[in-house]
């Protein structure tokens, strides 16, 4: 698969190249400025946004900024099929917001309609006295139009989320241009209504952060990038059947369809290792039949000396290769669990 370019362009070249790239139905991945990434997998009525704060905006609320407490929360964007990865500093506004728009209007035209979510978290480090935080989410809707079908099915998608045993949290409130704390909104006032642009705004609990250091919590966050990856599939399927020309058969249908060079050399080490050590075969004995016969004939009371094939391979360079495998970097949450499995 092609990688990110890492060519400097202009950002009116960039724009334009993204533009044409979409018209053509072509996959969309390329490095951002700022250190920001955009994968658009084809021609899709919806895209998720997340906008990683400076180390100075950081600071300014207080923040340890020894811990990126925002590198976490976009890792639960890999894996989609539609999303965009940038940062919050200010003189990159312009360049943000001119992308999404030009995102919003080319999809909206395409299919009829188009739905943004931003994507944002919040900090559990002021909750003191628990420890175990259960999942918890702000819906943030637009007041006019309300697209209640889709509310609804995000809603009840995520009350479906269940982390440590406890379920999820969920508060919803209605703003027409929602963004992140202290950040503007990345789309302007969409005045064409022939081909609406619908704007959520989704908070996230951070529980896959330890409260007191900033630490990621690798395991809950694993959890909790898989099942909201299920429900914003979910989200969109609801979405795209009452307000775009799009028919889907399946929620599973608005999944990544493009593999990543990272999902290939995994799978190819992991072949490796498969092919150079049939562990059944090295642990069946070559002499069992002859074993049990004399184990029989001395009244069962002599242990049998099993005798087994001699190995073909070094198992710790084996091992070496197994863990060489970059199953860490799959974005994918489905092929994740797959490999890891």
């Amino acid at each position: 698969m092609k990688k990110p370019d890492k060519k400097q362009k202009s950002p009116e070249k960039l724009l334009e190249e993204i533009k044409q790239k979409l018209l053509a139905n072509q996959m969309v991945r390329y490095s951002l400025p700022g250190g920001g990434r955009l994968h658009i997998d084809r021609q899709l009525p919806f895209l998720i946004v997340h906008r990683q704060k400076t180390d100075k905006q950081k600071h300014n609320k207080g923040q340890n900024t020894g811990q990126d407490s925002d590198l976490a929360t976009s890792r639960l964007l890999l894996g989609e099929a539609a999303y965009l990865q940038t940062s919050a500093a200010p003189d990159l506004l312009p360049f943000n917001k001119a992308l999404v728009s030009m995102i919003c209007e080319t999809q909206a035209r395409h299919y009829g309609a188009f739905l943004l979510i931003e994507l944002w978290s919040k900090s559990l480090r002021n909750k003191t006295g628990q420890e175990l935080s259960p999942p918890g989410f702000h819906i943030i809707a637009p007041e006019h139009p309300v697209p209640y079908e889709t509310l609804e099915t995000l809603e009840n998608a995520l009350q479906g989320i269940t982390l440590r045993g406890r379920s999820a949290e969920l508060e919803i409130s209605y703003h027409n241009h929602p963004a992140p704390p202290d950040m503007p909104p990345l789309l302007d006032v969409h005045t064409d209504e022939t081909h609406p642009v619908f704007v959520f705004g989704l908070e996230v609990d951070a529980v896959y952060r330890d409260m007191q250091t900033g630490e990621i919590l690798l395991f809950a966050l694993k959890k909790i990038h898989h099942s909201l990856s299920v429900a914003l599939k979910k989200t969109f399927f609801t979405f795209i059947h009452h307000y775009t020309t799009f028919k889907p058969e399946h929620f599973h249908v608005l999944g990544r369809r493009t593999m990543t060079d990272v999902v290939k050399e995994s799978d190819k080490q992991l072949a490796y290792v498969s092919d150079h050590f049939d562990l059944l075969l090295h642990v069946t004995p070559t002499n069992s039949h002859q074993e049990w016969l004399r184990f029989k004939k001395n009244q069962y009371r002599k242990m049998p000396e099993f005798h087994y094939r001699p190995r073909t391979a070094d198992p710790a360079m084996l091992k070496r290769k197994l863990y060489q495998a970059p199953i860490e970097q799959i974005e994918d949450p489905a092929l994740s669990n797959l490999f890891t499995s």
